[in-house]
């Protein structure tokens, strides 16, 4: 797992590298428009970037809740079928030395 340093960093090359590739992309597709639209643009694009990183995040954390609930659910059932079979051990005992 990346440190919150590292991470900081990583976000900072990530919006820089959205930045290159809005400005690029703005620049040869509506160079005819003035800079401020053609800024804003940048900023849309840039914008647009984040939250689809964070829709992918998003969609990530709920895989993994999917996953990890998917696992305690078979921990419960074994859990359960374990207790079960301690209880039915517990009653067999009892049953034979007629005491609690």
């Amino acid at each position: 797992m990346l440190s919150a340093g590292e991470l900081m960093r990583q976000a900072g090359t990530t919006a820089h590298d959205w930045m290159v590739s809005a400005a690029d992309y703005v620049e040869r597709r509506f160079s005819d428009y003035p800079p401020t639209e053609r800024a804003r643009l940048i900023a849309a694009y840039v914008r647009a970037a984040a939250v689809d990183e964070v829709a992918m995040y998003v969609r990530s954390l709920t895989e993994e809740l999917a996953e990890a609930g998917q696992a305690v659910r078979a921990l419960t059932e074994e859990l359960t079928d374990a207790v079960q079979e301690i209880r039915g051990l517990e009653r067999h005992r009892v049953s034979e030395s007629g005491t609690p």
